[in-house]
């Protein structure tokens, strides 16, 4: 028997994760209060994510979403879903902006917002690739 850190409720060891970093190899928390803790965690991380994305491009929760179902929850340039994943689920859609004006333009997945950081967001040199790569 262990009193949850949290709950402060006693339960049997059955009642808890294994750790190796306290002297007793259970978690100080019950899997219960793990669970609610981890619930809750996610909820602030999507509005942590929410908030840093109307700080940098003046873009709400509300018109990110608009813009990502008028895009069919695909990229604006592949017209693919997220192939990238963290901890096993898609990542969300990156928001692609005009460096110089700071303008929103689209939703785009990690790997075509990364080809275009790459080519410094300049048409001439994405028209240069493109005609290297046609035959």
């Amino acid at each position: 028997m262990k009193p949850c850190s949290t709950c402060k409720t006693t339960k049997p060891a059955s009642e808890y994760h294994r750790s190796r970093s306290t002297t007793d190899g259970l978690d100080p928390r019950c899997k219960a209060c793990r669970i609610t803790a981890g619930k809750t965690h996610n909820v602030d991380m999507a509005r942590r994510r929410a908030g840093h994305i109307d700080r940098l491009y003046g873009l709400s929760h509300d018109d990110y979403l608009a813009m990502h179902d008028e895009q069919g929850g695909v990229c604006a340039i592949c017209h693919e879903p997220e192939g990238m994943t963290y901890k096993g689920k898609p990542k969300a859609l990156c928001v692609d902006h005009d460096h110089e004006t700071g303008k929103v333009r689209g939703l785009l997945c990690a790997a075509c917002n990364f080809a275009l950081g790459k080519f410094r967001d300049n048409p001439a040199l994405l028209r240069a690739a493109a005609d290297y790569l046609e035959p």
